[in-house]
């Protein structure tokens, strides 16, 4: 527009379907420069509140008063979508394959109804996308699910597609898949066991491929790390009582996945000591053998057999 009135206040005026008339309740200002050159001038119209719905009609006043004689011109005359500059958030920047991530894209309520378009890229290849309408209040939201191909990071970012104005990108990184627990294989399912001739037992599983390695927790410890393909190790547990295991794998990342369920347990034996009333008897006397299971062996049947009790007893 060029303009040679004496002032330089300009208003742009306008109706709706719902406010068929001119008046001063829908108009907005704007500066004009009225030294007859030709200047482009964006006027955002949506400061006035009422610029909503159907516009009907536009009226531009270029000045308060006109100045006979002096020229008025309009080169071109167009509307456009107000430019926003799109905000874009994820649920989280830390994720495994198989997780979902919600993407944010807000317009504020000035971009309510219009389309925004979503891009997740590894590098330079875009490796999902979408589109999505904006709310009342100018949001939208997408939640992907992350694929192998989102390895090892993603960048996310969200586009007006009225304007094209982009968001900032948002890096989130991308764990490999998290691997099923092992199945324990002995003991389970309350067994009862004894120690080996170092007080220990020995808990077995079965090998899961691909594993990075192992937690174990035992009677609800902290976890104790297994090495990779491990699958027996030798506990150091109290005789005469039952204990809790459960496990669960490694990946690559060296993130462990769900424990193995259910939380398998057993018992363990104690080791019976025996002993007698006399170690030195002779042909025809009694004898009397006492099989000690303390602490937890009360009510239980046991059986003293020969060969045991030659390894305490010299009978002459």
């Amino acid at each position: 527009m060029a303009s040679q009135w004496a002032d330089s206040t300009g208003y742009i005026y306008f109706t709706t379907t719902s406010s068929p008339s001119f008046d001063g309740t829908k108009k907005v200002f704007f500066s004009v420069t009225n030294n007859g050159a030709w200047y482009t001038y964006t006027v955002d119209m949506s400061v006035n509140s009422a610029w909503s719905g159907t516009i009907k009609q536009i009226r531009i006043d270029s000045a308060l008063n006109g100045v006979l004689n002096k020229p008025v011109g309009f080169d071109w005359i167009e509307t456009s979508p107000k430019v926003i500059t799109p905000t874009h958030t994820v649920s989280k920047t830390i994720m495994t394959v198989g997780d979902s991530v919600t993407l944010t894209c807000g317009l504020t309520s000035a971009g309510a109804g219009r389309t925004v378009a979503f891009f997740v890229k590894n590098g330079s290849t875009t490796v999902s996308s979408t589109t999505r309408t904006t709310n009342s209040s100018g949001n939208a939201t997408w939640t992907p699910t992350a694929q192998s191909s989102w390895q090892p990071s993603v960048s996310t970012q969200c586009r007006d597609e009225s304007t094209l104005a982009t968001s900032s990108w948002r890096n989130i990184t991308v764990n490999p898949p998290l691997l099923s627990p092992p199945t324990l294989q002995s003991p389970i399912g309350g067994a009862k066991v004894y120690q080996d001739a170092s007080g220990k037992v020995n808990l077995n599983w079965a090998n899961v491929s691909g594993n990075n390695g192992y937690l174990m927790i035992v009677d609800g410890m902290s976890p104790m790390p297994m090495s990779v393909n491990q699958t027996t190790y030798a506990a150091s547990l109290t005789a005469g009582g039952t204990h809790t295991w459960q496990m669960c794998t490694k990946n690559s990342a060296g993130i462990c996945g769900t424990y193995s369920s259910p939380v398998q347990s057993f018992y363990i034996l104690p080791t019976p000591t025996i002993s007698s009333t006399s170690y030195s008897i002779n042909v025809g006397d009694s004898v009397t053998l006492t099989c000690d299971l303390s602490p937890a062996g009360a009510g239980r049947g046991v059986d003293i057999s020969p060969k045991t009790s030659e390894v305490l007893l010299r009978v002459v």
